[in-house]
């Protein structure tokens, strides 16, 4: 693709891009770096199905195209539609957009990962006490009740692998696992550097055996979902994906650098409308660059998601935590163990890890009861809410 710019709408804003190479270099309103692909993220009103906008696309594109589903509700539905890379453009957009049918049409684009993890230390690690035995007394959690013979819960984790050969987490009962980018169900990690969803895993399930981490919820069952690479598409499929196999809560311990509209409408839908009506909890990592969360930076920034920031060691917000109005609660985030690949184990900082623990005790309020409605869940974790 030549060098152009690129108009879309996002929150009602018009964006401006400038396209090189297929990559996105600067949008208006701030900075974005991402990568362009051949794939147009499409909203259509509910009783739109894939062949009536297949025909749509084509009649404007003048080529063929591949649509597929990834959200469907009462409300609206997502599809991802596949076109020659010249397609996407500003003309085609905004075809598109016109036509009754379609609520929302944007580029599918990749942006960067932050992973919300700070600093580690690896190798030979010292156990300690699980940083239950002080999170627990200190907001008395115990009092949500046991567990024991309660339903059972489904906490899925949408991260980059998991390995269920690990000592602490071959325990695991996995009720579903689904890779979005391979679509296969193998959520195994790949390169080296994909151990972020194990030590997310670690947190909320590791045995407690005397080795590693002590798990806040070693009994739930596991969706594992895993995605690297963060295209929208892949993200809205992950929730899609993470709400139909049953998943009680979703652990996304993590944020884009950006905050697209099609992920703000899933997250809000499942919020309002998930659980059989009673609202899918679904937990943010607040980032790491310690400063305030503004307004659609990035899924931090969305009001109906619960938003999770760091308590250090002495319970004060850690000094890496981002902070403000968005975030809903903070969970310790400094130093924690848990597993790593090759069954090894290490010590972590970051929100990602204070997500993972709030995760944890978010599914051990809906086991203790299970008709508990997301409305009540927030008010339990304002209980919680430390200084913000």
């Amino acid at each position: 693709m030549c060098a152009q710019s690129l108009e879309f709408q996002n929150f009602s804003q018009d964006v401006e891009v400038d396209v090189s190479d297929d990559r996105l270099t600067s949008i208006e309103g701030g900075e974005l770096y991402g990568q362009l692909s051949n794939r147009l993220i499409i909203k259509t009103h509910s009783m739109t199905d894939k062949y009536s906008l297949e025909s749509l696309a084509e009649g404007i594109c003048d080529c063929r195209v591949q649509v597929s589903a990834l959200y469907a509700s009462p409300r609206f539905n997502y599809f991802v539609v596949s076109v020659p890379l010249e397609a996407v453009s500003t003309v085609v957009i905004k075809e598109l957009s016109e036509k009754s049918e379609v609520l929302l049409v944007q580029p599918d684009v990749l942006l960067i990962r932050n992973r919300s993890s700070q600093n580690e230390l690896s190798g030979n690690i010292q156990r300690e006490p699980s940083p239950l035995s002080s999170i627990m007394p200190f907001w008395n959690v115990q009092g949500i009740g046991q567990v024991g013979n309660t339903r059972e819960v489904r906490i899925a984790i949408i991260d980059d692998g998991f390995d269920f050969t690990h000592g602490d987490l071959s325990h695991v009962d996995v009720a579903f696992a689904y890779d979005v980018e391979r679509q296969s169900f193998d959520v195994m990690p790949i390169l080296p550097v994909d151990g972020h969803g194990q030590r997310v895993a670690g947190v909320i399930f590791g045995a407690h055996n005397n080795q590693g981490p002590d798990g806040i919820f070693t009994d739930a069952r596991l969706i594992a979902i895993r995605q690297t690479k963060q295209w929208t598409s892949h993200t809205l499929l992950a929730l899609s994906v993470a709400a139909r196999a049953g998943a009680e809560v979703i652990n996304c311990s993590w944020h884009s650098e950006s905050l697209m509209q099609p992920v703000a409408d899933i997250v809000n839908d499942l919020a309002k409308w998930g659980r059989a009506g009673r609202g899918l909890p679904i937990v943010f990592a607040a980032g790491n660059k310690g400063k305030v969360i503004s307004i659609n930076e990035h899924e931090a920034a969305i009001r109906s998601a619960i938003v999770v920031g760091a308590l250090d060691q002495s319970f004060q917000i850690a000094s890496f935590s981002n902070r403000g109005p968005f975030v809903d609660v903070y969970f310790p985030g400094s130093k924690l163990l848990s597993t790593n690949v090759n069954n090894k184990y290490g010590k972590y900082s970051g929100t990602s890890f204070s997500a993972a623990l709030a995760t944890g005790y978010i599914a051990l309020l809906i086991a203790s009861n299970y008709e508990i409605s997301l409305a009540e869940i927030n008010n339990k974790l304002s209980l919680l809410a430390w200084k913000k």
